[in-house]
């Protein structure tokens, strides 16, 4: 777990994968029914991932996650960036990105 999204890049500027914090922002519009804040969030290759927002992308479903963050595990799997240069598709689980 990290502090602030800030902490989600290293020195250089690389990207801390796997480092998770809890994130406030404002709700999205697609999200009918918004979780309470702060949200869990985790760093993937392809970014950050809101584990408590909904997909960018209809069906809009929102993840699934049990335990204790860091040692979390994700349903479904995270498809992050799916059009974009950098995507990635993998699994969250006991707080290990695969």
């Amino acid at each position: 777990m990290v502090e602030s999204v800030g902490e989600c890049w290293d020195d250089a500027g690389n990207q801390r994968v796997g480092a998770m914090f809890w994130r406030r922002h404002g709700p999205a519009e697609r999200d009918a029914a918004p979780r309470p804040f702060p949200h869990l969030a985790v760093m993937t290759r392809a970014g950050l991932a809101c584990l408590d927002c909904p997909e960018s992308d209809p069906p809009y479903r929102k993840w699934e996650w049990t335990g204790e963050p860091p040692n979390v595990t994700v349903h479904p799997s995270l498809d992050v960036d799916k059009d974009g240069p950098h995507h990635w598709h993998g699994h969250l689980t006991d707080g290990e990105l695969r």
